[in-house]
């Protein structure tokens, strides 16, 4: 009798055993990857928005291509640009922005000027802008923060095509060597730094 409830029972066990051992070990589920396109909120200096929109996409492999508009020391600025990504799309990437700055036809800033006696007054001084092409080479790093969402650090050296970048329409050129400067900090060459919100889709 006992062997007879034996050979009854032992299919079912082992059946059971079985169903065990596929819930023990069956493969855990693929992570889904990360999106291919980002929309970026972006600011900084010298970057190629400014403050302004990006929508990035990456392309074959660990390129992205990318456009975007935005308002900058230089006036708006619409701009296209490539980024090489390391581990696509976070992590370490290096990239190119080439961008239009449309500058101003005319304004008036404070800047320092210098009277015939070499001294020094405030004054508005009207200005014109000029427009221009700019471009910038940067490292950039986005910190993963989930699978659609990263957030950007930029830094890098831009360069501004148009000399003379802005032009003294009162056509008294006295500025102080300290306002030459100003002028010469906040047109689009020189560092760059900034910082991204990316929401990928």
């Amino acid at each position: 009798m006992c062997v007879l409830v034996f050979c009854c029972l032992a299919p079912l066990f082992a059946d059971d055993a079985k169903m065990k051992d596929q819930v023990e070990y069956a493969a855990p589920p693929e992570a889904s990857a990360p999106p291919a396109t980002f929309f970026l909120i972006e600011g900084g200096w010298n970057t190629g928005t400014g403050i302004g929109l990006r929508l990035e996409h990456i392309t074959a492999g660990r390129m992205a291509l990318s456009g975007g508009l935005g308002l900058g020391s230089w006036g708006y600025k619409i701009c296209a640009g490539s980024r090489y990504y390391f581990t696509p799309p976070f992590k370490a990437s290096l990239g190119m922005d080439l961008y239009y700055n449309t500058g101003a036809d005319s304004i008036a800033v404070s800047l320092d000027r210098l009277d015939t006696y070499g001294r020094t007054y405030q004054a508005m001084v009207p200005l014109r802008i000029n427009p221009g092409l700019a471009a910038n080479l940067s490292f950039r790093y986005d910190i993963r923060l989930s699978n659609s969402i990263k957030l950007g650090f930029e830094f890098g050296y831009g360069f501004f095509f148009t000399d003379p970048s802005y032009k003294i329409l009162d056509n008294n050129d006295n500025l102080s060597n300290t306002s030459k400067l100003a002028l010469k900090f906040t047109d689009p060459g020189g560092l760059v730094f900034g910082s991204s919100l990316g929401f990928g889709f």
